[in-house]
């Protein structure tokens, strides 16, 4: 358990990528229409270098994109790019500038002060625009396609053995957390629970940061935990909980987390945020080859120790990988369904015009000058 505490603590430091909307402290069901704030997605994340303290300078020729790096496993379109050279061959230098939330994150994207991020679709996100902020949806960046339950729902263990905790009718009463309201997790909870014909209302569904969720259940403070690799494996690891159902099973191919651009690099600097794309995308496929035909397995898990600092090899074979298209496209529908549900709940404040938010063209540019991935 001090192993866990440990790692959990040091991704504590690094969650621009988890933090959520300021939430009640006892319960994380929809709250009021007024309620906003931006969220990013939930860290699959270990320690990682400091960030840069001075932009580089591009090579001739070169273009700088500047972007927001969370230094998480599912950076993969990034971390394998960089590696292979993708973006140098692509004309590109990416500065890579320290945010340390989400909503500094969506706040520096709609002024244009960076010009990529690596975020989640939430309410908060969506409230932001609502409010007039320029961002647009390009890519994925995190989806859970069958096998790929890389956010998963975990059951204490002693209710899982003791079997008083098997199916969705069982989770009356009990005490959820999720990292916090306004996040895809949340969405998941309520489908879970509308399997056995109960609402949020009959569960006590708590936010709760990721790195306390491991001492939350071995103390017997919480039933469940909505928790991402590589925390789940290491509380599975450490006996404190049981996987339960990953998110590829509750909704499969939802849309987890996403790449987002400012409104000035997807409209003003179209050509360059083409480009960026055909590097992400190669390094995604690269990703893909690896996961999914264990090809240059090795190589790519040695860069994605490299990149986030997640040491322990035998980890990459335990866990669950970050499911990521191998065209760089989101999955619209399950935004859009995410949306609705917070819409509906009082999460998102006033209806936004997906259409103009998700930008397919940037993916489907990349698919053409890449071609067909091959299976």
């Amino acid at each position: 358990m001090r192993r866990v505490l440990a790692l959990l603590g040091l991704v504590a430091l690094l969650v621009a990528c988890q933090s959520a909307p300021a939430a009640p402290a006892a319960s994380a069901k929809p709250p009021p229409a007024g309620a906003s704030g931006a969220a990013a997605a939930p860290a699959a994340t270990a320690p990682a270098a400091s960030a840069p303290t001075a932009a580089p300078t591009a090579p001739p020729g070169q273009e700088t994109v500047k972007i927001a790096i969370p230094k998480t496993l599912s950076d993969a379109g990034v971390s394998i790019g960089l590696a292979h050279g993708y973006y140098q061959e692509q004309g590109i230098t990416l500065d890579d500038i320290y945010i340390p939330t989400g909503g500094e994150m969506v706040s520096s994207l709609a002024t244009n002060q960076i010009e990529v991020g690596l975020g989640a679709p939430s309410a908060g996100l969506f409230n932001a625009i609502g409010r007039g902020a320029l961002i647009k949806i390009i890519g994925d960046k995190g989806s859970a396609q069958p096998g790929f339950g890389y956010v998963a729902l975990l059951v204490r263990r002693d209710l899982w053995d003791s079997g008083q905790v098997r199916s969705p009718v069982d989770l009356r009463g009990r005490t959820i957390a999720i990292s916090g309201p306004g996040v895809t997790q949340q969405v998941d909870v309520a489908h879970v629970l509308a399997r056995a014909g109960l609402t949020l209302d009959d569960a006590n569904v708590t936010p709760l940061p990721f790195s306390d969720m491991p001492q939350a259940l071995a103390n017997g403070s919480i039933d469940l935990a909505y928790a991402i690799e590589p925390a789940v494996t290491y509380m599975v690891d450490q006996g404190v909980a049981v996987r339960w159902l990953g998110a590829d099973e509750i909704d499969p191919n939802e849309q987890v987390s996403t790449v987002l651009a400012s409104a000035d690099f997807a409209d003003k600097r179209r050509d360059v945020a083409q480009r960026f794309m055909v590097a992400y995308v190669k390094g995604l496929r690269d990703y893909n080859d690896a996961f999914r035909k264990g090809q240059n397995k090795e190589e790519v898990i040695q860069i994605l120790m490299d990149w986030t600092g997640l040491k322990e090899r035998s980890l990459y074979d335990r866990m669950a990988p970050a499911g990521l298209n191998v065209d760089g496209c989101v999955n619209r529908d399950s935004i859009r369904a995410s949306y609705k549900w917070w819409l509906d709940n009082g999460l998102v404040q006033a209806p936004v015009d997906l259409d103009r938010v998700i930008d397919m063209g940037f993916c489907q540019h990349a698919a053409s000058v890449l071609g067909p991935y091959q299976q």
